[in-house]
C-alpha cells in the first residue's frame, strides 16, 4: 500500500547515516541459528506441561488436591508460576550456556558497531548495536519459552492430555515451515516467537488493515 511504502521509505532513510564497520560476523550467525536448542527446549517444555498438569489428571489426583474452588484458583496460580519459573530455567541453561559456548569458540567482534555490519543483517531496520541484539536475543527466548509454557499448560488443563501437548508443538513446527513468510499467521505461530533474529535481521512492514 501506499502507506506502507512511505513507512518504508522513512525508515531506510534513517539506516543511509549509520556508519558501518568490518568486523567477523561468524558468532552472531551462529547465535541466530539454534533450531537443534529450539526444538529440544520446546521438548522440554511439553515434558514440563505434562508434569506439571496433565499426570495429576491422568492419575485421577487432580480432584483430590483440589477440594474446592478457592484452593483450585490458589492451585491454578501455583501451577502457573512453576511453569513460568521452569520455562525461565530451560531458556536461561540452554540459550545461556549456547551463547557462552559461541562467544568461547568465535567472539562477537565489536560489541558496539551497528548490527547492519553482520553479514546477513544489512536489510535489518533496527538501529541497534551487536551488543543491544544479543540481549535482545537472549531476552527474546526467554519470553517465548514463557510464552510457549502458559499455552501449553492451558491446552494441557483443557484437554489434559499428553498426546495433544505433543502434537501441538508438532504441528506448530511444520506449520511455520511452510506458512507463506508474509502472512500474519507466520508471526503468530508458536515457532515464530522462538525466532527473534527473523525481526531484526530482515525489514518486514505487515500492515493487518490494509
Amino acid at each position: 500500500s501506499q502507506s506502507g511504502q512511505i513507512k518504508t521509505a522513512k525508515e531506510m532513510d534513517q539506516l543511509e547515516r549509520r556508519e558501518l564497520s568490518s568486523d567477523i560476523s561468524t558468532g552472531v550467525n551462529a547465535l541466530s541459528q539454534t533450531t537443534a536448542t529450539d526444538l529440544i527446549v520446546v521438548l522440554f517444555l511439553v515434558l514440563l506441561a505434562g508434569a506439571v498438569i496433565v499426570k495429576e489428571h491422568e492419575n485421577g489426583l487432580f480432584y483430590l488436591i483440589r477440594p474446592n474452588y478457592q484452593s483450585g484458583a490458589v492451585l491454578a496460580g501455583a501451577k502457573l508460576l512453576v511453569m513460568l519459573a521452569s520455562a525461565f530455567g530451560v531458556a536461561l541453561v540452554f540459550y545461556g550456556s549456547n551463547m557462552l559456548f559461541i562467544f568461547w569458540s568465535y567472539c562477537f567482534g565489536d560489541w558496539m558497531r551497528p548490527i547492519q555490519s553482520v553479514q546477513g543483517f544489512l536489510g535489518s531496520s533496527f538501529q541497534i548495536t551487536v551488543l543491544q541484539y544479543v540481549l535482545l536475543f537472549l531476552f527474546g527466548k526467554i519470553a517465548a519459552c514463557c510464552l510457549i509454557g502458559i499455552f501449553l499448560l492451558a491446552v494441557g488443563a483443557l484437554f489434559k492430555n499428553n498426546t495433544l501437548l505433543i502434537l501441538t508443538a508438532v504441528v506448530s513446527v511444520l506449520l511455520y515451515q511452510y506458512i507463506d513468510p508474509y502472512s500474519i499467521f507466520k508471526y503468530l505461530n508458536l515457532n515464530a516467537f522462538l525466532q527473534p533474529q527473523t525481526v531484526v535481521e530482515k525489514y518486514l512492514n505487515l500492515n493487518l488493515f490494509e
